[in-house]
């Protein structure tokens, strides 16, 4: 019966177009549902405007008669370009992160490995019975160093550089089963593809909380 400015920039048309619309109208031109969007309800929807602009709308629809609907709509557009954005300046700091680890520490750690491990010839050589300790701190060092590399986000990176899901959870579950001694078992559909990376990303996190917390609370010897 009647729409505001405010709604017609949202939707992008003009107001004798919108007023000839339906609830089922602004539905039909939905790409992708976060909730069921009937005439009555609340959630959030995103669209394509005339021109081709992506835009997220929030609606809540009240039912005032039977072919009589209270709408309002909030323009989420902006807030999801700027979550967008942290998530991107996160992941960068991820794989930064990562490379400095395999980069500067790493390379700092395989070096002191190896110096631990001429000390220990050279103690060996003179029989010297320390060798043996010289010994112990290169393998201690080794280690750490393995820690170090699996602690680093390659499956992150597989994920953001493409959108690789499968590889990626393959490679958590191996650094599950490493780390923590337990049996992890992937079980994936064959040929996801996942066009969005941000879609492919949460849903790593997701998975990576998951584990996190079905290890947390006990000590499980296997889970999938």
């Amino acid at each position: 019966m009647e729409v505001n400015g405010a709604a017609c920039r949202l939707l992008g048309l003009e107001r004798e177009k919108l007023l000839e619309w339906k609830w089922s109208d602004l539905a039909a031109i939905v790409l992708d549902p976060q909730s069921d969007p009937r005439p009555e309800g609340f959630g959030e929807l995103s669209f394509t405007k005339p021109n081709g602009e992506r835009c997220f709308i929030e609606f809540s629809s009240t039912q005032l008669a039977p072919d009589l609907n209270l709408s309002i709509l909030r323009d989420l557009t902006e807030r999801r370009a700027l979550e967008h954005e942290i998530q991107e300046i996160s992941e960068r700091e991820q794989r930064r992160l990562g490379q400095d680890l395999h980069d500067g520490l790493g390379q700092s750690m395989t070096g002191i490995a190896f110096l631990a491990k001429v000390l220990q010839q050279k103690l060996q050589a003179r029989n010297i019975e320390e060798s043996e300790s010289a010994g112990n701190i290169a393998w201690l060092i080794n280690e750490a160093l393995a820690q170090t590399r699996r602690l680093s986000p390659r499956p992150l990176s597989v994920v953001l550089d493409t959108n690789d899901i499968e590889a990626a959870l393959e490679q958590l579950a191996e650094n599950l089963r490493t780390l923590f001694s337990v049996s992890c078992k992937l079980q994936c559909q064959q040929d996801i593809k996942i066009t969005d990376n941000a879609v492919a990303v949460h849903l790593y996190r997701i998975a990576q909380e998951a584990a996190s917390n079905a290890i947390k609370p006990a000590t499980p010897r296997t889970f999938s």
